[in-house]
């Protein structure tokens, strides 16, 4: 689709185009995965739910999900307006109210985080999130971000595709699974103008959010005031503007494919629990050209999918990963902690439950805090009783390895290079008694390995 300001005639067809655009970027996606469609009632949605609605073939799959802010004396008569229009098209709704916290972002910003939260809450893994965003939405996302003083990425504004993920990725899977949950957004290159005729054209009915009539808002006095008068005087050039931020997204993807060689060099399989699946090596990072650092490390940034960071701050991190060597800095972000230990950067989720005494059987699968202990025993049916605890439960913390002096968990740990965010729950295997029989997948109490094949397999993953 090419950003449209279109003659009258060929905006009657604008179901036609976006139907065509969706099928052509659901052509990997199962017949039977699951559409949403991010639905406040207002125009933009309107719009789009009409245009989804005239291909049965979407419409089966279509969902529409409706986020109560609370922030309105109308937001219930909004959420009855939807209802009644998914009654009407004989579609599902979900409605979901949120509580917006406007200390930290303001409440633009606190109302957007509350309502994708919530969309990701509804989405599978294979679902698909359309959201009613136009070309005019696009030029002020770029004029807020160029204010705002962002780089190339962020000037690109939004994109048509993106990954929908809330979370920094802690299985591989994550990022690399080809149909993960994703936002489309069908309607980007046309003008609000287009919307308003095929609206009117099709008699629809919409609700108007009177916030969005308030110019003490920056995105509502560009919207009312600043950029109306710029068409006006200019009334070719929104289209070439449009044109610069195209430019500028293939401009990010070009420096992203460039950057490849060197994103590889720093990143660092990880397949602990509860920590991100990439770590960042630090020596390879500050073995690169120094004018490159700041990119790679924004790309390994975006590979964990971590929160987006101004440059300012992303500069600031740099320089404080670069600590001497006697300190481990740490920060903490999104729900979990960015860690430097033994050169590397990691981010990872703190275990704020240790796990409590399992008894086990012959066999088990045990989810231990974000990971899995695998339990196999290799004799017959043993006549005494086997748990799994955490490590720091024991009292008495070594063991003796076979043919090796007794050890501390400690020493342990260290030759395994565990990092200490897991070795307090690090699982360990004790007799009836309480004795420690193995430090899960790390060591095997000499005892143990001697007399009788307990168990033939450890294992911890994520």
């Amino acid at each position: 689709m090419s950003a449209s300001e279109q003659p009258y005639d060929k905006r009657l067809l604008l179901s036609q185009e976006v139907g065509a655009w969706l099928r052509a970027e659901l052509q990997d996606y199962p017949m039977s995965s699951p559409i949403y469609l991010a639905f406040s009632g207002g125009l933009d949605s309107t719009v789009l739910l009409h245009c989804l609605c005239q291909f049965p073939n979407l419409k089966s799959r279509l969902t529409l999900l409706h986020v109560h802010h609370g922030l309105s004396v109308h937001a219930d008569r909004w959420q009855q307006h939807c209802q009644q229009q998914a009654k009407q098209y004989a579609l599902p709704i979900v409605c979901q109210r949120v509580v917006v916290d406007a200390k930290a972002h303001g409440i633009e910003a606190a109302a957007r985080q509350a309502r994708y939260e919530a969309f990701t809450q509804q989405i599978g893994d294979e679902g698909v999130l359309l959201t009613a965003h136009h070309a005019d939405d696009q030029l002020e996302t770029f004029l807020q971000r160029w204010l705002r003083g962002s780089g190339l990425q962020g000037l690109g504004a939004m994109r048509v595709r993106r990954p929908l993920v809330s979370k920094p990725a802690l299985n591989a899977a994550m990022v690399s699974h080809a149909l993960s949950p994703c936002l489309l957004r069908p309607l980007l290159s046309h003008s609000r103008s287009t919307l308003e005729l095929y609206a009117q054209q099709h008699r629809l009915v919409w609700i108007h959010d009177e916030s969005n009539d308030d110019q003490r808002w920056t995105r509502n006095w560009w919207r009312h005031e600043l950029l109306p008068r710029i068409w006006a005087r200019y009334p070719q050039q929104k289209m070439a503007a449009l044109r610069s931020i195209e430019q500028l997204q293939h401009d990010q993807q070009v420096l992203t494919h460039l950057l490849q060689p060197y994103v590889a060099q720093v990143m660092r399989s990880v397949t602990w629990p509860n920590t991100a699946c990439w770590a960042l090596d630090l020596r390879s990072l500050y073995a690169l050209d120094k004018v490159l650092q700041p990119y790679v490390l924004r790309a390994w940034w975006q590979h964990v999918q971590l929160p987006s960071l101004s440059q300012r701050l992303l500069l600031q991190w740099l320089q404080q990963l670069q600590a001497e060597n006697d300190r481990q800095p740490s920060w903490p972000l999104a729900d979990g902690v960015l860690q430097r230990h033994q050169h590397m950067c990691y981010w990872y989720r703190p275990v704020t439950k240790i796990p409590e005494r399992v008894r086990l059987t012959r066999q088990d699968d045990i989810p231990w805090a974000g990971g899995t202990v695998r339990y196999r025993h290799s004799g017959d049916t043993p006549t005494e009783e086997y748990y799994l605890v955490a490590a720091e439960s024991i009292t008495e913390r070594s063991l003796r390895p076979y043919q090796r002096p007794r050890k501390t968990f400690k020493q342990i740990f260290q030759e395994h290079q565990i990092p200490p965010w897991l070795r307090s729950a690090w699982p360990v295997l004790v007799d009836e008694n309480g004795q420690v029989v193995s430090v899960v997948g790390l060591a095997v109490d000499h005892a143990t390995q001697q007399h009788q094949p307990l168990v033939s397999h450890y294992d911890w993953q994520p």
